[in-house]
């Protein structure tokens, strides 16, 4: 499933329920949110910023979205996230100062003007 709107990911046993817990920034929208193929506990998340440098004095700015906050608890709890490079088929080693010290994997991500960013979310069934 591929999304270039603002996200409504919803449960097929409950369409009520959202997998996406929080609205994204205005200035960030949720490339894609699939399973990865032969792994159903593994999401493979892409967000992006939408706006270039000086495109707007606002929306151009770096922002911070918390990944663990991203997804509903009420349905997933994280257990691990891990950045990809672009296309996914490598591991990019988070700088340890993102690194949550208790949970022991990055919870939240920066992306800077017209970036996006690839990462790979473990879950388990709330």
């Amino acid at each position: 499933m591929h999304l270039t709107h603002k996200p409504c990911v919803r449960c097929a046993s409950s369409p009520q329920m959202s997998f996406v817990r929080q609205s994204l920034p205005a200035n960030v929208a949720l490339q894609s949110l699939d399973v990865v193929l032969g792994e159903p506990n593994q999401l493979l998340l892409r967000l992006r910023h939408l706006f270039a440098a000086h495109e707007n004095p606002v929306l151009s700015q770096a922002v911070t979205v918390d990944l663990v906050g991203l997804l509903n608890p009420a349905l997933l709890t994280v257990t691990n996230v891990q950045a990809m490079t672009l296309n996914a088929n490598a591991e990019v080693k988070a700088p340890s100062h993102l690194v949550d010290p208790v949970r022991g994997f990055q919870t939240s991500v920066t992306l800077q003007p017209l970036e996006t960013k690839t990462f790979v979310v473990t879950v388990a069934a709330a």
